[in-house]
């Protein structure tokens, strides 16, 4: 039943849909009749001045073979580098405002069922690589060089070569961001040599269930921001050849 049909039932109340939700346990009829008629209270927070992690996704049909991963890789990589710069650094001052501490890949593999994927996410991180911070250096430089020194690794450790996979979907982030010297006084050089001595750079497992992919999320193509889930319709959007 949508929202139209409920509201044209003769007599539908708050005392209606208590009894009606009383018997399955459902949520309160007061909250459900403010949803149904557009009345939400709940207070608007501030915007952060920094965001808890920065993500670039895309989605793909027949994403088989590390070659082609490779080049996906790379271009996810460079997307998210550019959005660093647009997001943390100060053209003005000439500064990162905040620098991030992780580098996170996360994918999804393909599983049909009823022509459409599922399936839980599988996440491995590392510290971010520190010569990735220089906001002078060609990104696609970069880039190629955090896939082949930082990223393969986490995907073939998540997709072995000698395995078959079909990757559905990329995720690369940055997170845990630390403000920058100028924003604490702390120097950028010493906090990642602290990094260096307190955090191992072995790849580790990171729980889906206790990370969120659903904030920052960019779309390659258009730069577009969306929760995580609603990225594969979108990319669909672009497949029929529509533009935003």
């Amino acid at each position: 039943m949508v929202v139209k049909q409920l509201k044209a039932i003769p007599g539908i109340g708050i005392a209606s849909l208590d009894h009606a939700l009383s018997r399955s346990g459902g949520p309160q009829s007061a909250a459900i009749w403010n949803i149904i008629h557009g009345v939400d209270n709940c207070q608007v927070p501030f915007a952060r001045d920094m965001p808890k992690q920065i993500s670039i996704e895309d989605s793909f049909g027949g994403l088989t073979v590390m070659s082609r991963a490779k080049v996906e890789l790379v271009r996810l990589m460079a997307s998210l580098l550019r959005r660093m710069r647009i997001d943390l650094f100060d053209g003005k001052t000439d500064r990162w405002t905040a620098t991030p501490r992780t580098l996170r890949l996360s994918t999804q593999q393909r599983r049909r069922f009823e022509g459409r994927h599922s399936g839980n996410r599988m996440s491995r991180s590392t510290p971010f690589p520190r010569f990735a911070i220089d906001a002078r250096a060609d990104i696609e430089t970069l880039a190629n060089r955090a896939v082949t020194e930082v990223v393969l690794s986490l995907f073939t450790a998540l997709h072995p070569p000698e395995s078959e996979w079909d990757v559905a979907i990329i995720n690369v982030a940055i997170a845990n961001l630390q403000p920058a010297a100028g924003e604490d006084g702390q120097d950028i050089g010493e906090m990642f040599r602290r990094q260096d001595q307190s955090v191992s750079h072995s790849v580790e497992w990171i729980d889906d269930e206790s990370e969120s992919f659903d904030e920052s999320t960019s779309c390659s193509v258009c730069g577009a921001y969306m929760p995580a889930f609603a990225m594969p319709a979108h990319a669909r959007f672009h497949d029929a050849g529509e533009s935003i």
